[in-house]
């Protein structure tokens, strides 16, 4: 649980001008990598989400390169077709949490108010604190966006896959002719629900070199 700003200031308790600066000097430095961070999570998300965006809109005309027949080439290019909208879908859900994650909490600038009560030092360890609990309540929502974003990505991923199965199962049926078992389709459409709800697990098991 985030400490609240009492409690940060309890713990604030040099008498000593250098050690306080040097105190907020680095407290500093530490809230403007958080906010970084949660932009670089925000524009990575917004980007995501556009890539998706186009993914889908090249997709969706696609339907009309699904034969009309119900053998088993047709339902092998149905699952080719219906999985990557399926990952393309839970990417851009996965992209609008990420961005809509709530905002870490900022002290008002109504808090120099205190200071004029207070000598240099109290009002240093009072700035110290203020920005230490800024801190502190940025980090939440910055994880959560990169974790959304970590799913989104890996969706999309799986929807640039599966798209090139698509892709290749088009030209296997309709450029050379050949028919493919209605198992095919089942298996593959099987293991592509499997990927979608163990995306995480499946990601964890690759190793990246």
């Amino acid at each position: 649980m985030t400490q609240s700003l009492p409690e940060i200031e309890e713990k604030i308790q040099s008498d000593d001008e250098d050690v306080l600066l040097h105190s907020l000097d680095f407290a500093y430095k530490c809230r403007q990598r958080e906010y970084n961070r949660g932009r670089v999570a925000e524009t990575r998300a917004t980007a995501t989400l556009a890539i998706l965006g186009i993914l889908v809109g090249l997709l969706v005309p696609q339907f009309e390169s699904l034969p009309d027949s119900g053998d088993g080439s047709f339902w092998f290019l149905a699952a080719s077709y219906v999985i990557p909208l399926f990952f393309l879908l839970a990417g851009i859900v996965y992209a609008f949490k990420g961005l809509g994650a709530s905002q870490g909490l900022r002290v008002e600038v109504d808090t120099v108010f205190e200071f004029q009560s207070q000598t240099r030092i109290e009002a240093l360890r009072s700035e110290v604190a203020a920005v230490v609990w800024e801190c502190k309540h940025a980090i939440q929502p910055n994880t959560t966006r990169l974790w959304y974003l970590e799913r989104c990505q890996r969706n999309g991923v799986l929807a640039v896959f599966s798209i090139t199965v698509f892709g290749i199962g088009v030209m296997i049926t309709e450029k050379l002719t050949v028919e493919v078992p209605y198992c095919v389709g089942v298996v593959y459409f099987i293991v592509a629900v499997l990927a979608l709800i163990f995306e995480r697990k499946v990601f964890l098991q690759i190793k990246w070199s």
